[in-house]
């Protein structure tokens, strides 16, 4: 019988991009036929991306090399087949992840981990370097209390773990464990909760012990009491049981720390542990702050977040990285000691060996750990066109990580303020220098988060602080005093000049605000604007320059849209043709606590002014006026503007407002 296996040249299935890789072939032909081989290279979309056929003479023994093509980052798959005289006779495949040299070096730190479930490790070497790669601080491994090390696989596989988790302990990755009922080891999903383990089985610490012996215990100190999936639906723990395992658990381990595993869904306050919620894949993505919020905010004992990335079958590798990147940003974002998701590593199957591959997230998984670990939400900022912008900072520097929630990608740019050396970087690990207008970064937002590498996050953080309120005015004798807002978001004190720019006729004082604010102060300055009567009831823009000369030099322009009207009572104009007759509504809404009067009138050009009136409005009462045109001469209206207006009875407000006639 012919056998093949497909490997790629080195340890890994692993190929830094730009330099040159070569897939394996090792199907040596002892018969006496040719053998023809079909090999095929395709992306993550099933895209092909090279392919190659040859013989195999008979009696040649020795592996063929196939050299690859140069690929761009992402995973890819090797598909082998394997035939002769066209009969088929067999197949493998084999994955394997082109990575881009993601500048700066960054150590990994234990609050982005993965989690590996119990499986044959098979190839150390090959999980060690995938580990490496990825970029991830910390690793959870599923160990099954099987008790005495009875089987051949059972021995197998905790030689094989142990000498994994001493190879990833010398690269300084934190290491935790899962305590699994002796179930596990051939079925995880089939296999009881560790909880039910300790209630069924009085002898279960005989289950624990020879596993913890087989060195196990000595490289892990961080034990969580079983899988979220399996614990969840059991009976919740109790502080008895706790203090049990931890007890046995100081025979083998010292100092042992425990965590308990806990649905987000039905979190408990009388734990005091470290606890692992547990975020289902059918949570929605965009409701995750609301619900996680409260559960990982400040608490003595640390808090982690396993996020379950199952996915619907049929899901395009596009929606996948897609989600990952929102959940692993937001959950990040919401500060929890540790987040955790599932390894994206899977058992080469079908290469005809016994090793490790990526899976087709693994590339979008490591820009995340390299960009996110080691910072911290700083900032959260709504954009235009539906956007959200995570800002996090750390010792390797600031990164904004931002999307649109809408579903297709936004074909206008933002312009912000990000900095001179600010890149984009795709979750491929793909950059791209941003185009800068007037110092502005421009942002386009797609569904798939991007994420903006070396920004100035203070300079990020000013610019969302700097506000006007209220920005509505009314037309009045007296003036309107808005309130600037501004925070230092440096830690030096930051020395600005500030100018306030008007339309014409308009007035502000002051005009021009020289400051020095200290680190982190808000500080607040009342304008005095004064609006022209007879001004539109429309929108117009209030321009604030920043210049900055310390900490940094940066010059910063903002346009506050200020809206002329009437404060809290809503007014809304309308025109429209019911056949020759042109029929304009003026409605009046009260939003204030008191009744208001107010003469009204429509003037169209050339014609005669056509009065009206609101007449004591109540509070929370809506009144309208219709103004009827249908004279034969009402056509030559078409496409010019209505003037319509208000004037309040014994007292100053006004309001005027243009509308355009349809054609």
């Amino acid at each position: 019988l012919p056998r093949a296996q497909l490997r790629l040249s080195g340890s890994a299935p692993i190929v830094l991009e730009g330099r040159e890789a070569t897939v394996i072939v090792d199907a040596p032909n002892s018969g006496d036929q040719t053998l023809h081989v079909k090999l095929e290279v395709t992306d993550e979309n099933g895209r092909r991306r090279h392919g190659v056929n040859f013989d195999i003479a008979p009696q040649a023994l020795a592996p063929v090399e196939c050299k690859l093509p140069a690929l761009g980052p992402g995973v890819y798959e090797a598909h082998l087949v394997l035939l002769t005289n066209g009969q088929h006779l067999l197949e493998r495949r084999l994955s394997f992840a082109v990575l881009k040299d993601l500048e700066g070096v960054v150590a990994a730190r234990p609050d982005i981990g993965v989690d590996l479930v119990p499986n044959r490790i098979h190839d150390v070497p090959a999980a060690r370097d995938l580990f490496h790669y990825l970029e991830c601080g910390a690793v959870r491994v599923g160990v099954p209390m099987v008790g005495d090390l009875d089987t051949a696989g059972e021995l197998a596989y905790f030689q094989e773990l142990s000498a994994l988790l001493r190879s990833l302990t010398a690269r300084q990755i934190d290491l935790s464990g899962i305590i699994l009922a002796p179930g596990a080891f051939h079925h995880l999903g089939r296999a009881d909760s560790t909880r039910g383990m300790l209630d069924r089985n009085p002898n279960w610490r005989e289950n624990m012990s020879p596993v913890l012996a087989q060195q196990i215990g000595g490289l892990i100190s961080t034990w969580q009491v079983g899988a979220e999936r399996l614990e969840i639906p059991a009976q919740p723990w109790t502080p008895e049981m706790l203090s049990a395992v931890r007890t046995h658990l100081a025979r083998f381990v010292g100092l042992p720390r425990l965590v308990v595993p806990m649905s987000l869904l039905a979190p408990r306050d009388d734990i005091e542990t470290a606890i692992s919620y547990w975020l289902p894949p059918e949570v929605p993505t965009r409701s995750l702050a609301r619900q996680l919020g409260p559960l990982v905010e400040e608490h003595s004992q640390p808090r982690w977040l396993f996020v379950d990335a199952d996915q619907e079958a049929g899901t395009s590798h596009a929606d996948r990285l897609m989600d990952l990147g929102r959940r692993v940003a937001l959950c990040k974002s919401l500060g929890p000691d540790r987040v955790i998701l599932p390894a994206p590593l899977q058992p080469a199957l079908e290469s005809g060996s016994s090793s490790w591959q990526p899976t087709d997230t693994y590339v979008a998984l490591r820009t995340l750990c390299h960009y996110l670990s080691g910072r911290r939400c700083v900032g959260v900022i709504n954009l235009d066109y539906d956007g959200l912008a995570l800002i996090f900072d750390g010792p390797p520097g600031s990164c904004i990580v931002a999307w649109t929630w809408r579903s297709e990608p936004q074909k206008e740019p933002i312009g912000l303020y990000l900095g001179d050396d600010v890149v984009a970087v795709d979750l491929l690990g793909r950059r791209e220098e941003l185009a800068i207008e007037e110092g502005r970064s421009q942002v386009y937002l797609t569904p798939t988060p991007v994420i903006l590498s070396d920004v100035d996050a203070s300079l990020v953080l000013l610019q969302d602080s700097v506000s006007v309120t209220p920005t509505s005015v009314e037309i009045r004798t007296r003036a309107t005093r808005p309130l600037f807002r501004l925070r230092n978001t440096y830690d030096q004190t930051l020395v600005v000049q500030v100018d306030f720019l008007v339309p014409d006729r308009w007035q502000i004082e002051p005009a021009t605000l020289s400051l020095e604010v200290p680190p982190g102060a808000p500080h607040e300055v009342p304008l005095d604007l004064v609006v022209p009567r007879r001004e539109l009831a429309a929108q117009q823009p209030l321009t604030i320059r920043l210049q900055i000369s310390s900490p940094t030099v940066a010059d910063l322009v903002f346009d506050v849209p200020v809206r002329v009207g009437l404060q809290n009572v809503d007014v809304r104009v309308d025109a429209r043709w019911e056949g020759d007759a042109l029929i304009v509504t003026q409605v009046l809404h009260n939003q204030t606590d008191k009744p208001v009067s107010f003469a009204a009138f429509c003037q169209a050009p050339l014609r005669p002014l056509i009065e009206r009136a609101f007449a004591n409005v109540q509070p929370d009462e809506t009144q309208t006026n219709t103004y009827v045109l249908a004279d034969q001469r009402v056509r030559e209206l078409a496409g010019l503007s209505l003037h319509l207006g208000l004037r309040e009875y014994r007292g100053e407000r006004e309001l005027d407002q243009l509308v355009e006639v349809p054609r």
